[in-house]
């Protein structure tokens, strides 16, 4: 399985905040627990990083396509980039609202400048049409932290439909889609599609263990 990580942080700390679980640490926990080749992972959309993440990606053969390189590109030469690494295996999607930039999804725990803007996060979403999907999450929802308290909810929400409803039309084998959010001041867009045949990690493993954890530390900085 491959890992498409779209976030604007790499979350692949060793510890944060005194802690080996928050959610700086999410992806590199995920890794290590679903035995996740880290060459099999792509970081889209990352413009804020700790120097042990560096070193981590760069040791590890990460791939990296920064948000300053994602805004040069087309939705198809994205794809094409990361749909060369994928080759045939299935595909987890973790789609972090914090990938997109704060003018447009201010609701986050940890907003940071110059990211995505939605027409480049859907167009990228929808050359995916033809990948195998194993799974996606979509965590670190902050209401609290939006003026409207509707924005950043609005959208996740619409990639995830966008994602879902291209799924739907050519997986049968879809079984959900599954939405929910959390306690009011500190909320989470989670969405999990799970695809009937794929054993492994994707049924709750690597998916739902890192987006489990950032969801309680989704307010705070890593």
């Amino acid at each position: 399985m491959s890992i498409l990580y779209i976030d604007a942080h790499p979350d692949l700390n060793d510890s944060s905040r005194h802690s080996r679980w928050s959610n700086g640490c999410a992806l590199r926990r995920g890794l290590e627990l679903g035995q996740i080749d880290p060459r099999k992972v792509t970081l889209l959309g990352c413009r804020d990083y700790d120097w042990e993440e560096v070193e981590f990606i760069r040791k590890m053969g990460i791939t990296l396509i920064p948000a300053a390189t994602a805004h040069r590109w087309t939705g198809s030469q994205l794809a094409d980039e990361i749909g060369s690494r994928i080759g045939g295996d299935a595909l987890h999607i973790s789609l972090d609202i914090d990938s997109l930039d704060p003018s447009i999804a201010p609701g986050t725990g940890v907003p940071s400048a110059g990211g995505l803007t939605s027409r480049e996060l859907l167009d990228f979403l929808r050359q995916l049409r033809g990948v195998r999907l194993a799974g996606l999450d979509a965590p670190a929802e902050t209401v609290v932290s939006d003026c409207r308290h509707e924005r950043a909810r609005r959208s996740s929400c619409s990639c995830l439909e966008h994602v879902a409803t291209h799924r739907s039309r050519e997986a049968p084998e879809l079984q959900r889609v599954e939405q929910r959010r959390h306690r009011g001041r500190s909320c989470a867009a989670t969405a999990l599609l799970r695809i009937g045949d794929h054993p492994g990690p994707c049924r709750g493993g690597f998916g739902s263990a890192a987006s489990s954890r950032r969801r309680v530390t989704c307010s705070r900085r890593k």
